[in-house]
């Protein structure tokens, strides 16, 4: 007569190096599954029952317990696992990755709501003009991510102008040069 099994079926135990009693569902040919506490315990049974029905747990963010709820490095953390960051091009992912960072070690634990457009501008005053081009974008996307009202965080942002192209055939960007760079005539600077 076989013995009876002190665990559900289909599930294994031991304890590991640090005394911690660990126990998994191992169904054949199917991938192991980490169960919460005791056998036959209420949590247990729930992931247990979960498992068996082939339901997975929503995992959390990682990160998620360090970051205050609502804090500016939370909404960071949730930005970018957000599909509107990971459908990114990969160099553009890795620009903003760069600046996210940034931003959130100077000002994750501040919160998010109450950032205003002065920090922002701050932040943004550090770099080139045709990177602040592309970081203007970035709060927006975070203030969209975060669900925030449309007059938090990035409006009223404006970055420097770069410098205007000259068109072909043209030595500056005066109006009063001629088609090729010489000096209109007399005549067309006199007003009628």
């Amino acid at each position: 007569m076989a013995r009876p099994s002190k665990y559900p079926r289909y599930t294994e135990g031991y304890i590991d190096r640090h005394g911690k009693p660990r126990f998994y569902l191992r169904r054949p040919g199917a991938k192991r599954v980490a169960l919460p506490g005791l056998p036959w315990s209420p949590e247990f049974m729930a992931a247990y029952q979960a498992a068996i029905d082939g339901v997975t747990l929503a995992a959390r963010p990682i990160g998620a317990t360090r970051a205050l709820v609502g804090s500016t490095a939370e909404v960071v953390a949730r930005y970018l696992l957000d599909a509107s960051f990971t459908t990114l091009a990969a160099s553009t992912r890795d620009k903003r990755r760069r600046f996210l960072d940034a931003f959130r070690a100077h000002y994750g634990k501040l919160p998010f709501a109450k950032l205003d457009t002065p920090s922002v501008a701050a932040l943004l005053g550090k770099l080139t003009a045709h990177n602040q081009r592309d970081w203007l974008k970035t709060p927006c996307a975070l203030r969209d991510g975060a669900r925030l009202h449309p007059s938090r965080s990035a409006s009223g942002l404006r970055g420097r102008r770069p410098p205007a192209a000259i068109a072909p055939g043209r030595t500056s960007t005066s109006r009063r040069t001629g088609p090729i760079g010489r000096a209109a005539p007399r005549s067309a600077w006199r007003s009628s």
